[in-house]
């Protein structure tokens, strides 16, 4: 999954939930930084696993890495990686 993609994704949650683009990015941001506290280490394995671009990681980055893992099994992907008819 893309960035674009991703945000696109936050902003139909929002229209669903009938809230600010913000205030879901708020509440997935703060859940994000609430859980990276957990002092498990298989928690941390997988905090210190997700991309990241600065020293937090945002809502849209914690999204296009969980859809990649669910992605990995073609099966139960919903994102259509090749557009190109068989």
């Amino acid at each position: 999954m893309d960035l674009e993609t991703a945000k696109r994704a936050l902003e139909r949650v929002a229209g669903i939930e009938m809230v600010s683009l913000d205030k879901i990015r708020g509440e997935i941001e703060l859940l994000i930084a609430r859980e990276q506290k957990n002092p498990d280490p298989k928690v941390q394995e997988f905090w210190a696993s997700v991309p990241r671009q600065g020293d937090k990681i945002t809502a849209e980055e914690l999204i296009m890495y969980i859809a990649d893992i669910i992605c990995e099994d073609q099966i139960y992907c919903l994102i259509d990686k090749n557009p190109e008819k068989s």
